[in-house]
């Protein structure tokens, strides 16, 4: 396991990466096997609302055996500081901000994005994710390709799977 942590560090950038429930339910639905492929972890909220919007029951036990659930990570942020987001959301934050030198944070959230951002957490929407992995060679090109056309359909930000298809063709 340190091997790979230390291979995934070196190529990726990263030791691990934290989602929030919307990438997990659009990973679960369009393609889980990224899921078991990448170590990406979650805090159990977002674990508990993925498992809710999931219907069917296989899709709900692959989701727990692939992602890892993390303990929240307190760090003193106010909730009244951060009033454009929800309570999950602020543990996603506080969990993020405890780990940001290892870990990068996916989520589909522009409000959650925009504050990861403002305190130097890496940030990671559904589409720039899946570039990230074929840019440093963690998925293969055909891969990404399926998994972003697929995503076209229900993804709420279609210009930006688009955009994201564009550029995996350039690489």
């Amino acid at each position: 396991m340190v091997k790979y942590n230390k291979l995934l560090y070196l190529i990726g950038g990263f030791l691990f990466f934290i989602a929030d429930a919307t990438f997990l339910t659009y990973t679960c639905l369009v393609q889980p096997d990224l899921l078991d492929r990448h170590r990406v972890s979650s805090i159990s909220p977002c674990v508990e609302e993925t498992r809710y919007n999931l219907r069917d029951e296989i899709l709900k036990q692959r989701l727990v055996k692939a992602v890892e659930v993390i303990p929240v990570k307190k760090t003193g942020l106010k909730a009244t500081d951060y009033r454009n987001l929800s309570k999950v959301d602020l543990q996603l934050l506080e969990t993020c901000i405890a780990s940001k030198a290892s870990c990068a944070l996916i989520t589909d959230d522009a409000s959650l994005a925009y504050e990861a951002k403002k305190v130097k957490v890496r940030v990671f929407s559904t589409p720039s994710f899946v570039e990230h992995l074929v840019k440093n060679n963690l998925e293969p090109k055909a891969n990404g390709t399926a998994f972003l056309l697929e995503l076209l359909e229900s993804y709420h930000r279609p210009n930006k799977v688009k955009a994201a298809i564009e550029k995996l063709k350039q690489i």
